[in-house]
Parts: structure tokens; C-alpha cells; sequence
């Protein structure tokens, strides 16, 4: 425990502030690579500030985040490949500027399980008085993100179109 941090001559050591930017623009690109992969599946309306905002909890995301895990509860049931295009895709042209996105309670019935159904181990959190906030239902869609194995199906798919090597 007697030990220091000793630190090299000419090396930099960022500060606390230039090390958060850095952690900032890292996640903003990798809710950018999510979106980018979402739009593969045809649900284009998912922007990096709805899961910025989602990730802290916010109200307001809720309704989209509803859709969201609608929207991919079909692709996670029937594969990726089998994929047509999820009812998101179509609804989000016809809404007007004043019209959120999002569900009605009976569709959020209906979804609630679906998830139940497919296995989703915190379905029951979805269920909870009061109604859970957005971050329970993020991590929903990063649970059927990651059965449908998104991710990686976009980055190979992106590679392929780029020829660049495939994303970690």
C-alpha cells in the first residue's frame, strides 16, 4: 500500500474534464452505431438524444421507448432474416409534429406479454406502481437487442458494404 503513481516524463496525464468529454463522445458514438442499426431493421424514429435521455431516466422518452420494444419484439421472435419491416417504420412519417410517438395502454398490455412471453427477466419491473420510467424499458430493447444479435448483424453488414474489418 506504500506505492505511488509515478508518471514518465513527457507523458500526459488528461484531466478529469478532457477524460470526460472523451467518455461523452465515446457513448454518443455508440448510441449512434445503435441507431445506424436500427434503421437496418427499419426503425428509424430512435435518436441519440431519445436514449441519452432514456439512460437518465426521463418521462418523456417513455411512449417511444414503448414503441421501440414493440418494434423489436416481432424481429426477436421470427430472426432477423425473416425480418419485413416492424410497424414503427410506417407510423413515423404519418405523425405530425404535435402527435408523440408511443402506444396504447392496451398495445403496452399486449407487449408487457410479449415480453413475458418471450422470457424477458425483468417483465415483471415493467409492471410495478408506479409505471417504471424509461430505464426499464431500455433495458428491455437492449434485451431484445441482444437476442436478435443486432449489433453484431449491422456491424457485419457494414463491413461487408465498407470492406472495412468488423467493429470489436
Amino acid at each position: 500500500f506504500g506505492s505511488s503513481l509515478k508518471v514518465s516524463p513527457g507523458s500526459h496525464v488528461g484531466s478529469s474534464a478532457e477524460l470526460m468529454s472523451e467518455g461523452m463522445e465515446a457513448a454518443r458514438e455508440a448510441m449512434g452505431f445503435v441507431c445506424a442499426a436500427l434503421r437496418l431493421v427499419g426503425i428509424s424514429y430512435m435518436t441519440v438524444e431519445h436514449l441519452r435521455r432514456a439512460k437518465h431516466n426521463s418521462d418523456d422518452v417513455v411512449p417511444v421507448l414503448w414503441l421501440l420494444v414493440s418494434d423489436l419484439l416481432p424481429v426477436f421472435i421470427n430472426g432477423i432474416e425473416a425480418m419485413d419491416r416492424p410497424r414503427g417504420k410506417e407510423a413515423t412519417p404519418q405523425r405530425s409534429g404535435d402527435q408523440p410517438l408511443g402506444l396504447s395502454r392496451k398495445d403496452e398490455v399486449r407487449v408487457l406479454g410479449l415480453l413475458f412471453a418471450v422470457g424477458y427477466p425483468r417483465a415483471d419491473k415493467l409492471c410495478a406502481h408506479p409505471l417504471p420510467g424509461s430505464r426499464e424499458l431500455l433495458l428491455a430493447a437492449a434485451f431484445l437487442i441482444d437476442g436478435i444479435d443486432l449489433l453484431d448483424f449491422w456491424g457485419r453488414r457494414r463491413s461487408q458494404a465498407t470492406g472495412a474489418a468488423p467493429l470489436p
